[in-house]
């Protein structure tokens, strides 16, 4: 079974190995709110090879070079049901695969990976693995835990509201709650995590998590512009709804790092650590030309967290300008919440690996300059007790006027929450 290869869409893989991935991007010219955009194409980009999909998960995008290739024995067990892999490092990729089988990962880049195994009723299993060279071939054999006993519920508010984006599990486990606030899961004791709630612990059924106050940390500068000026409107809108805000916060819940300078990558195990226990980094991107933001040192951030951002832009055709007008039903319940429509000028595409959600998709009749595939505009992954929201546009949530749209700083403040 052929694996879906996130590598290809991710634009700093290209500049981490050298290899080109998009051809004819978009320049710094195009910052412009109403600057005009290139017509879609009728066919995939030269950078990228599309070939035929091996599982439920879609298309894999591969890159037109030799990579290296990673075989996977999944041992043979009793149930032979579906197991979950996911490949972590320079290059990111998932897929399902039942047990007894093999699965082959193909043009990696050279590095070090974690590879996940997982399935609704094993607890998760893991291996490092090193791609020392490209055209070699590394294999690996994969031992699945045994079957354990599944317990599951719900995780709820005080008020008994469910609540999405709950991280529920133990050790190398964990599962995120989807709008209903369900979990299904083959670990016990629980911990129960969510942003903006105190910690739980639960064998199984309902969870009530008790709330409370809200710390929020503004990382760095957006774009290079100073970021109390540029967040002072959302930074307002927080401390209204009693919310802690400041920059650099130590004690803070929730991270923000706004289309960063290349400087980020230097804050890459910082804010991994900070994820792994238990904080919320919420990263917001954009396209690659604009300002001072530089995605491939954001992705230095983002991948080790099995997540990215595309070096890429959506925009929409059937609009004039061409910006993304995402209505409820493209966002997730949570994000939806008293939101009308948000207002994108664009947006680069996002991604994660198991577990993972895609929280907002662009609307139909939109389009990729750069790339022809999905169109996930915001991405969350569970790491562990932690979570990291990946968004594609930093614009829309900046004064003087992307916050200024009620809708869109109602959103801002979802994304947050969630």
């Amino acid at each position: 079974m052929a694996p879906r290869s996130l590598a290809a869409l991710v634009g700093a893989v290209g500049a981490l190995t050298g290899c080109m991935l998009f051809a004819g991007g978009p320049g710094p010219q195009e910052r412009g709110l109403a600057a005009a955009s290139p017509a879609p194409s009728a066919s995939p980009d030269p950078g990228v090879s599309l070939l035929p999909a091996g599982s439920s998960d879609g298309p894999i995008l591969a890159r037109p070079r030799n990579g290296g290739r990673l075989e996977v024995d999944l041992a043979a067990t009793a149930g032979r049901r579906d197991v979950v892999l996911s490949l972590i490092g320079p290059d990111l990729a998932y897929t399902r695969a039942e047990a007894g089988t093999k699965v082959v990962f193909h043009s990696l880049a050279t590095g070090s990976y974690l590879l996940l195994a997982e399935g609704e009723s094993r607890p998760s299993a893991r291996r490092s693995v090193e791609i020392k060279e490209l055209r070699a071939t590394v294999s690996v054999a994969v031992d699945l835990p045994a079957e354990a006993a599944v317990v599951s519920g719900i995780v709820r508010d005080a008020q008994g509201k469910p609540l999405a984006g709950a991280r529920v599990g133990n050790g190398a486990t964990w599962r995120l709650t989807g709008a209903d606030g369900q979990y299904a899961i083959a670990a016990s004791p629980l911990e129960v995590h969510k942003t903006g709630f105190a910690t739980a612990t639960a064998s199984g059924g309902d969870v009530r998590l008790a709330a409370r106050p809200l710390f929020v940390s503004f990382e760095n500068d957006p774009f290079g512009a100073d970021r109390s000026t540029a967040f002072k409107s959302a930074a307002n809108r927080m401390r209204a709804l009693g919310w802690t805000v400041g920059n650099n916060l130590e004690t803070a819940d929730v991270r923000v790092v706004a289309a960063p300078a290349a400087t980020i990558g230097t804050s890459a195990d910082a804010l991994g650590r900070f994820v792994r226990d238990g904080g919320k980094l919420v990263v917001t991107g954009d396209w690659g030309g604009a300002g001072a933001f530089s995605p491939s040192a954001l992705n230095k951030v983002l991948l080790p967290l099995g997540a990215a951002i595309g070096q890429d832009l959506i925009r929409h055709a059937g609009s004039s300008p061409e910006w993304l007008r995402l209505a409820p039903e493209q966002l997730a319940a949570g994000l939806a919440q008293d939101v009308r429509a948000v207002l994108l000028p664009w947006s680069a595409t996002t991604w994660a690996v198991p577990p993972f959600q895609d929280l907002a998709g662009a609307p139909g009749g939109s389009y990729r300059v750069q790339a022809a595939a999905a169109r996930a505009v915001v991405s969350a992954r569970a790491v562990g007790p932690g979570l990291v929201v990946v968004v594609g546009d930093t614009s829309a949530w900046l004064d003087p006027d992307g916050i200024s749209r009620e809708d869109n700083a109602r959103f801002f403040e979802n994304v947050l929450r969630h």
